[in-house]
């Protein structure tokens, strides 16, 4: 830049006169201490290199999440369709006891037994309502998840789920598992995250604690001339000044920086102890979830022998129906009974399944 010098009293001499000063200045200042090295003049960089692997890791925790909500909401559907299957047959099994009640009304069945009897018919249609109920909360949830154009959630039409549970035998190892959740768990991947952006905020943290010791370097070509034009020609190098310097600060007692570091410290003391807890959440989590498809799988074993012992008991009963004496009041109040028990068997097997 140029600036323009003239002199104004007779006693001051300035050759020439007017004369333009040019000078070209370039400075560089350099952290010694404080504010030096790599690691501290990339930690924001390293920062919002986390910031997006967080945000990677995250979606892919929604995806999974998702996948799990889908797939348990579409067995919902299944078991809420299939309750209402079972809830039919109690139905249609109590309209037919009730009629042979109501045809011996005037035989041996009193006005209370077939209004018990009309009672316990309208309680299952009960149940009835409440399984369509669920039937179509379960297919709305399914659409809410699915978010498909052509199955609106404000549509009426109900979706029908075309596949069914099978109860096959499976295959785990609980060391695979194990390895494959510590390897993949975005929970983990989160906690890394964290642990790493706390000991890049320990670092910069524990650098803040040193003096502050900058270097200035500094260089000017100048040139001094009557015109302007003439005086930036006159920067050639052969008038050159050099600067060169040392600035020095330290905060007395310097009980800020060392509180910020302290906290620091303390953050990924944190983060490391919430890795831990991640990973015992994850052992955890595996474990329990083996432990509950092996419990699983024998409960539909169990509740399967227990649908086909109820279903025995309940033939037994009907073969007794052929004869006039079996069609007694009571008879037919035990096989109400015997009709809710293998209906509860067959919904513990499903819900097994």
């Amino acid at each position: 830049f140029g600036s323009q010098n003239q002199a104004i009293f007779n006693s001051s001499s300035l050759d020439p006169n007017p004369a333009w000063n040019t000078d070209v200045t370039l400075g560089v200042g350099q952290p010694l201490l404080r504010g030096f090295g790599e690691d501290v003049n990339t930690a924001e960089i390293q920062l919002a290199r986390n910031a997006d692997r967080r945000s990677a890791v995250e979606i892919r925790s929604e995806l999974l999440d998702l996948l799990v909500n889908v797939e348990s909401a579409y067995w919902n559907l299944v078991f809420a369709r299939q309750r209402l299957v079972v809830s039919d047959w109690l139905v249609a099994e109590g309209e037919r006891i009730r009629v042979i009640l109501d045809s011996r009304r005037g035989f041996d069945t009193t006005m209370a037994q077939y209004a018990d009897a009309v009672a316990t018919v309208e309680s299952r249609k009960t149940l009835v309502i409440e399984a369509r109920r669920d039937i179509g909360k379960a297919s709305d949830q399914l659409k809410v998840l699915l978010n498909d154009p052509a199955m609106p959630v404000g549509g009426e039409i109900d979706l029908i789920p075309v596949d069914f549970m099978v109860d096959s035998a499976i295959t785990y190892s609980l060391r695979d598992s194990v390895m494959t959740a510590l390897e993949r768990s975005p929970l983990l991947d989160l906690a890394t995250l964290s642990i790493d952006d706390a000991s890049i905020a320990e670092i910069v943290a524990r650098n803040g604690r040193l003096p502050q010791l900058d270097l200035a370097a500094e260089v000017s070509w100048l040139g001094l001339a009557s015109s302007v034009g003439t005086s930036m020609n006159e920067v050639n190098g052969e008038f050159v000044d050099y600067l060169l310097g040392l600035q020095f600060s330290q905060a007395v007692g310097n009980r800020a920086a060392e509180s910020v570091f302290r906290q620091a410290r303390l953050q990924r003391s944190s983060a490391v102890i919430a890795y831990q807890q991640a990973v015992q959440k994850v052992l955890f989590d595996v474990k329990n979830s083996i432990r509950d498809i092996r419990a699983e799988f024998a409960l539909i074993g169990q509740a399967r022998s227990f649908r086909l012992a109820q279903a025995e008991n309940l033939r037994a009963l009907e073969a007794l129906q052929q004869t006039l004496a079996a069609l007694t009041p009571e008879f037919l109040s035990l096989l109400f009974q015997r009709q809710d028990r293998l209906a509860q068997a067959q919904l513990q097997e499903l819900e097994a399944m």
